[in-house]
């Protein structure tokens, strides 16, 4: 699984100043779901997708890869690969020092609901994996 691609879209859940588009997300978590398409260059590696943020909780799609996380466990699924990792859930700070790496930043397509109680989309049921998955927990 390309790492790199992986933190690449975790770092958005960071948020960082700066960036005028970052900031209005900022606000927006306070109160909502949040919904962005976005594109960036990291180390020679272009990364588009899109990210779903309800903090604690996540969910990313980007180059082939999801990332999904209720704010305790994260599943890192590769379909292509049929692999899935889980983890701990980190927070978002650990993903600060990678946005220094990030180019040509673009955000679009924003979109915010109401916080809802519904939370399944940001986690992802193994269970429901055939045998021919790798299932790896790294808990």
């Amino acid at each position: 699984m390309n790492k790199s691609v992986i933190l690449c879209i975790l770092a958005f859940l960071c948020l960082s100043a700066g960036a005028q588009d970052l900031d209005a997300i900022r606000r927006k978590l306070d109160v909502s779901r949040v919904r962005v398409n976005y594109s960036f260059v990291m180390q020679k590696v272009h990364c588009n997708g899109t990210i779903t943020v309800q903090i604690p909780c996540f969910k990313a799609s980007g180059n082939g890869i999801d990332v999904y996380s209720d704010g305790v466990t994260r599943w890192t699924v590769d379909p292509e690969s049929k692999e899935v990792y889980i983890e701990n859930a980190e927070g978002p700070d650990d993903y600060v020092k990678y946005l220094l790496d990030i180019e040509d930043l673009k955000l679009s397509d924003l979109v915010s609901t109401p916080i809802s109680d519904d939370l399944s989309m940001f986690v992802f049921d193994v269970s429901r994996l055939d045998s021919s998955w790798v299932v790896t927990d790294l808990r």
